[in-house]
């Protein structure tokens, strides 16, 4: 939602989503291409290059160690939330996590990466 309210607010050159016309000028007219950043996006990424691909979400519940100030106690919390998030079902850990490790092991060879593309 954040990234989706960022496009309507109009940056440097890029103008705002709710001037169609022109948003879609400068959309055609972006070098970029689309990305997410979205562990999806990685994984598919990862699987051109290598046979296995891991997502191991992070941060799920230890973000609510911002509440706690600066100290041992906000230490403890952390570690204890790392550990414990491990047992949240896999798809809603990885919904609701702030950052994710992203494991890529097995690279292809040149010539499955040829027959891949």
């Amino acid at each position: 939602m954040l990234d989706e309210l960022r496009w309507h607010i109009p940056v440097g050159n890029r103008p705002s989503k709710f001037q169609k016309e022109k948003f879609q000028e400068w959309k055609n007219n972006d070098p970029h291409p689309d990305r997410s950043f979205s562990s999806k996006h990685f994984e598919t990424a990862g699987r051109k290059f290598f046979k296995e691909v891991e997502i191991h979400p992070v941060g799920t519940i230890e973000r609510f160690s911002r509440i706690f100030q600066w100290g041992e106690k906000k230490n403890k919390f952390k570690q204890w939330a790392l550990k414990e998030e491990q047992k949240l079902p896999y798809d809603l850990n990885r919904s609701l996590t702030r950052s994710q490790l992203i494991v890529y092991k097995q690279p292809l060879s040149i010539d499955n990466y040829a027959i891949n593309n």
